[in-house]
């Protein structure tokens, strides 16, 4: 099964421009098509779960972003080989993606770029829409509301692995799981 989600990135962007994945649209048809793709592998292997293919699927958009970003010299060429990380971001939402050690590498591969969670978190403090005035895009999330869980779904699983992000000199320790 990983290697129909590795193909399914490859094919996918390989003929997209850069610019591809910059509108919202755009990243929700990749989506959506991504969700066809896992719900495929599910009926279609009878000992998959949809844990299982959803993990696959999140991991080979981090192992897509990880060869693009190596292929570069370990610079991360942003557009459409870094929005991978939020349409994985987003199919773990969808599919309510329980393995934390998977949602800690996700988040981990968007910290090592961006060194912000910016995105995450404008959209609850702001809703879906702000964020494009602020910075340029819009959240992948419908409202402010679903940003908010969204927000509250991603550090529950930062908490729960004991996930650690340097802010200027300091580390943060002592985040406590949420229930």
């Amino acid at each position: 099964m990983e290697y129909v989600f590795d193909i399914f990135f490859e094919e996918c962007f390989l003929t997209m421009e850069r610019s591809g994945l910059k509108s919202r649209s755009g990243r929700r048809d990749v989506i959506d098509h991504l969700n066809s793709v896992i719900s495929g592998c599910i009926e279609g292997r009878p000992t998959a779960t949809a844990q299982l293919a959803v993990g696959l699927a999140v991991k080979s958009a981090i192992d897509y972003h990880r060869k693009m970003k190596d292929d570069n010299f370990r610079v991360c060429m942003m557009g459409k080989y870094h929005n991978v990380l939020y349409i994985a971001m987003r199919i773990a939402w969808d599919w309510s993606l329980e393995d934390s050690d998977v949602i800690r590498l996700l988040l981990e591969e968007i910290y090592a770029c961006e060194k912000t969670f910016e995105r995450l978190f404008l959209g609850a403090l702001f809703g879906s829409n702000a964020p494009h005035f602020i910075a340029g895009w819009k959240s992948d999330f419908k409202d402010q509301d679903e940003n908010l869980r969204a927000m509250v779904f991603f550090l529950h699983h930062a908490g729960k692995t004991r996930l650690k992000f340097p802010s200027y000199s300091y580390i943060y320790r002592d985040i406590v799981p949420t229930k």
